[in-house]
């Protein structure tokens, strides 16, 4: 019985060390990613402009989503830059999510993310899914011709691109990743790619 015992806490501790370790050397590199460090050379509002956001840094590409400047700050000082609501969860017990909602460009969005980002735009597109792995953006189904143009003009990004699945239908279309160590903010990414998605549909 003292034997079992004993295992447990082994089986436990090698399991969380399996995972806490990867995650740490992937924190690491994104720390010293390029796309960690701002070049200031997007003006508010131009996303539009960019082709592709996989090669931009993240507090770059927040400029180019965002609707107005940067003020003080606050809790939920992106989502006021995207034009959203926020409610920042201030739970001590429980896995209550961050939450952004709002519309944008005509668009309801929904987001939020704790232990996963789940960023949600509320448009009707054919039906269709995507997953981003080890750096790029590839069709899971047949997906309309205007889709394929905008995953052609992605380069390789395995910092932005990983573990991402995307699902798109007539009741909207949904970004869905791991949340948990993020400092590259990837869910601005995949924000940016669900809206050029329905920009290239004519939605």
């Amino acid at each position: 019985m003292g034997l079992i015992i004993l295992v447990i806490p082994i089986g436990i501790m090698a399991a969380v060390l399996a995972w806490a370790i990867p995650m740490r050397r992937k924190y690491k590199r994104a720390l010293h990613s390029p796309l960690a460090t701002p070049r200031g050379n997007l003006d508010i509002g131009s996303a539009a402009s960019i082709a592709d956001a996989g090669q931009v840094p993240w507090r770059d590409l927040l400029d180019a989503l965002a609707v107005e400047p940067e003020s003080n700050y606050h809790e939920g000082w992106m989502g006021t830059m995207l034009g959203l609501e926020t409610k920042w969860s201030t739970s001590t017990s429980v896995l209550e999510a961050h939450r952004m909602w709002g519309q944008r460009s005509g668009r309801e969005l929904y987001s939020n993310k704790h232990i996963r980002a789940i960023t949600t735009i509320e448009v009707a597109l054919p039906a269709f899914e995507l997953a981003g792995d080890g750096g790029t953006v590839s069709a899971e189904s047949e997906v309309p011709t205007e889709v394929r143009g905008v995953l052609a003009q992605l380069r390789p990004s395995p910092e932005i691109w990983d573990q991402l699945r995307i699902t798109a239908g007539p009741n909207g279309i949904t970004a869905n990743r791991p949340a948990v160590i993020d400092p590259l903010n990837s869910w601005l990414y995949d924000l940016w790619l669900c809206e050029r998605i329905a920009a290239a549909l004519g939605d």
